[in-house]
């Protein structure tokens, strides 16, 4: 049979060494394929929805797409013709491939011109009708992306680039002939493009959604180039699939790291084709193995997004070989190696504490690297995953609305006792804080840059009524600098004073100065509302030592503004998110058994000279210790500090206790029927410290229940108490609870002790069995006992 579609890529990952027999990922394609045609089959519906290729170019090119290569791995020559159609019906729906243009449309479109170039069917009128879209769009691409325009990025090498990229390069080969057309130049950037990813030995990327749909594009990339088999030698790639063969929880959940959405029943297709690539590449059978462990979770309704990541599945073997694989990685930190350095992993990426690797065992997921284009970078010191007993009972809270520092399961630090965990109230003033050093940078080290205006790039609120603000300021060893006072409307662009219906107000309730602005924001639905600075401060450069942070004032009626701070800031934040910056000074497991024990240290923590440790046991009953242990630098001395954790729900509490609600029942790949599961999070509670809960309901939410719907708002549980200049001994047990526990008795069963060396030691009765278990939790380990 005939390897039809990026035949390179096929050649480069075929071993002849290894025996293979026919692959069996083709029924799934099978499936989406005859749906696509018995839909075209049917009449027209006034609205059709996305799965209709009648819908928009976008539905229509990617179905032709799956379509034609469908029909040439299965040998099915109706539905290459169906493709073929479709793709002549392509250019009537009116695409846009020049400027403007979207990935999601060009990639496939310039994928499957390639291919039909190459198996002789791009001729006459249907070439010269594609040759003026592709001139569109390589004269579009080029002008934006020359001179290494492409490169300046900061985060240059994210997924929307890698398809640009793809589709300027396929473009470029299939008209290589056409000298009016910038084609030498666009080979020549994809080659420069390739070659600084390999350097680099790893994308800059590890959100579950993004990371192994950028490592699809960069393979068919470089197929496009016949470079694939570069990969083989590459220790930073291995690696960087090596993580991904490692990513998934004991139930076959993937954790939901960075910008990402958590639906447990969904198959990552495109992990599995990583999968299946890096068993050919590496010729290491732990990645086949990895890709059949992910296969359970095939319910028989792939999602069509990971369908169309995946389509290079349809045309490789089935890989076999007689090598055993290794057990699988329990415990680990991994490492990733260092954006723009040597392709050496050297940097901390996840710490992962597992006690077993078979459905029903516990685990949680740190992501210490947080950074990437789609990363959550305020939460790098948060358990951003809790697996135990089968059930996820913490996966994050979302890839968009929830991104604050705060919204995580971390050591929290706040000025005022009162006004801890931090979250933003409506109807009273908020402070927004932004490190200056997210400023774009200035030609000195340790300077950045205002630039000459304010950037709030809107989403759709029709319930939030108006934002106040007031005080823009910058704050640090030099005092308070005021910017702007926001006294008059003068500042405001005219484009913002003269969008439709805007209503914009000089108000007397402000917090410094006479007036502040308000501004009517139900209206907005994707503008990007501006004001620019007073002349003295555009473009004006901040030492950092002076002044460390920009802060600003402001009031909202509604819900919480769901807005991205964008342009002034290098990487954009969330309008109303609370800072959490920090660096990974070390990182270690051990495995204990069906234990785990791990410990961070971060410094920088919350502020310059602010120290934290962070040791985590987890048990084989699935039940978590989190020792923290904070040392602040004296400027921070007198503030409040506590430990947080994120419930979906409440549904009880105590003192220093709180249980949720159970999220529901997972399905389970082994069969297995496996009970619900609940949360109980019980803090310390030495003399000083109190506890409490919060809930709070974010401008957008992405978390997902069993079943499909969202949740609206999350509950923040939290112990707090002043720092003094000695360190500070916080802790907590986090409970995976069966729906007949008693929270109340488990609670009231858990004990602390902690000594002045920060050395905890706990007692628990595991739910259910009633059997205890004490641990001592030290810098060095733990020691385990039960009875």
């Amino acid at each position: 049979m005939k390897q039809w579609i990026l035949p390179v890529l096929c050649a480069a990952l075929s071993l002849g060494a290894i025996e293979s027999s026919k692959h069996d990922y083709l029924p799934l394609f099978a499936k989406r394929a005859r749906m696509t045609a018995e839909t075209l089959r049917k009449p027209q519906p006034k609205r059709p929805n996305r799965a209709d290729p009648r819908f928009n170019a976008t539905s229509m090119i990617t179905q032709a797409e799956l379509c034609y290569r469908y029909g040439k791995a299965a040998e099915k020559p109706e539905f290459v013709k169906l493709g073929v159609e479709m793709y002549d019906r392509f250019p009537a729906m009116k695409p846009v491939t020049g400027r403007g243009s979207d990935f999601h449309l060009t990639r496939p479109w310039a994928l499957l011109t390639w291919r039909l170039d190459r198996d002789g069917l791009l001729t006459g009128e249907r070439r010269a009708r594609t040759l003026e879209l592709a001139r569109a769009y390589l004269n579009d691409y080029y002008g934006r992306n020359k001179d290494g325009r492409l490169f300046a990025e900061e985060l240059w090498d994210h997924n929307i680039h890698q398809a640009e990229m793809v589709a300027a390069d396929a473009l470029a080969i299939v008209f290589a002939a056409e000298k009016e057309l910038p084609v030498r130049e666009i080979r020549e950037l994809a080659k420069e493009f390739a070659d600084r990813i390999l350097a680099n030995g790893d994308l800059n990327e590890n959100a579950t959604n993004y990371a192994p749909l950028g490592t699809a594009f960069f393979l068919e990339l470089l197929a496009l180039e016949d470079r694939t088999q570069e990969l083989r030698k590459n220790a930073g790639f291995r690696n960087q699939f090596s993580r991904w063969r490692d990513f998934a929880g004991p139930a076959v959940i993937f954790p939901e790291i960075g910008d990402s959405y958590f639906k447990h029943e969904l198959l990552p297709l495109d992990v599995v084709l990583m999968m299946e690539a890096g068993a050919r590449l590496f010729d290491d059978p732990s990645f086949a193995a990895e890709a059949r462990r992910i296969m359970q979770r095939d319910n028989g309704k792939p999602d069509d997004d990971l369908i169309f990541r995946a389509l290079p599945l349809m045309e490789l073997d089935t890989y076999r070989s007689a090598a055993k694989p290794a057990a699988p990685a329990l415990s680990q930190v991994q490492y990733r190696a260092e954006y723009g350095g040597n392709g050496r992993p050297t940097v901390p990426d996840k710490l992962i504490l597992r006690t077993g690797s078979q459905p029903g065992d516990a685990m949680i997921m740190l992501d210490l690297y947080a950074r990437g284009s789609h990363a959550h970078e305020f939460h790098r010191p948060s358990i951003a995953y809790f697996e135990a007993g089968g059930a996820a009972l913490f996966h994050n809270l979302g890839r968009r609305g929830t991104t604050s520092g705060n919204h995580a399961n971390v050591v929290w630090l706040e000025e005022a006792f009162d006004r801890f965990p931090g979250h933003p109230k409506p109807g009273v003033w908020n402070t927004m804080t932004i490190p200056v050093n997210r400023l774009q940078p200035a030609e000195r080290a340790g300077e950045y840059r205002l630039t000459n205006r304010l950037d709030f790039r809107t989403f759709r609120q029709p319930t939030l009524k108006s934002i106040t603000f007031d005080n823009l300021r910058l704050e640090g060893t030099g005092g308070t600098l005021l910017i702007d006072g926001f006294e008059s409307p003068g500042l405001w662009t005219r484009y913002t004073r003269n969008l439709p219906k805007i209503s914009i107000e000089t108000v007397d309730d402000r917090t410094e100065g006479v007036h502040a602005q308000r501004v009517g924001w139900n209206i907005f639905n994707g503008q990007v509302v501006n004001r620019d600075l007073p002349p003295e401060f555009r473009n004006r450069t901040v030492k950092e030592k002076e002044y460390d942070l920009v802060r600003f004032d402001y009031k909202y009626d509604g819900p919480l503004p769901y807005c991205n701070l964008r342009g002034w800031c290098r990487r954009w934040m969330d309008f109303g998110n609370a800072a959490l910056e920090c660096e990974v000074d070390s990182a270690e497991v051990r495995q204990l058994g069906s234990d785990a024990w791990g410990r961070v240290v971060f410094r920088n923590y919350m502020g310059p000279g602010n120290r934290l440790e962070r040791r985590m046991l987890l048990t084989e009953e699935g039940v978590l210790a989190v020792v923290d242990r904070f040392t602040p630098a004296p400027r921070f001395v007198g503030r409040t500090v506590g430990q947080l954790w994120q419930l979906y729900t409440k549904a009880e509490q105590g003192d220093d206790w709180f249980a949720a609600e159970s999220d529901g029942r997972f399905p389970q790949v082994d069969g297995v029927d496996r009970p619900e599961r609940r949360t109980l999070v019980k803090f310390y509670r030495p003399a000083g410290t109190e506890c409490g809960v919060e809930e709070f309901t974010p401008g957008y939410m992405h978390a997902y229940k069993i079943g499909g719907k969202r949740y609206n708002s999350f509950f923040t549980a939290y112990s707090r108490r002043k720092t003094t200049s000695a360190p500070v001994t916080m802790a907590q047990l986090v409970f995976p609870l069966l729906p007949e526990d008693d929270p109340a008795r488990t609670a009231r069963a858990a004990r602390f002790d902690a000594a002045a060396d920060g050395t905890v030691k706990v007692e628990f009765e595991t739910p259910g069995s009633g059997r205890k278990v004490q641990a001592t939790i030290t810098g060095r380990g733990a020691e385990v006992k039960r009875r």
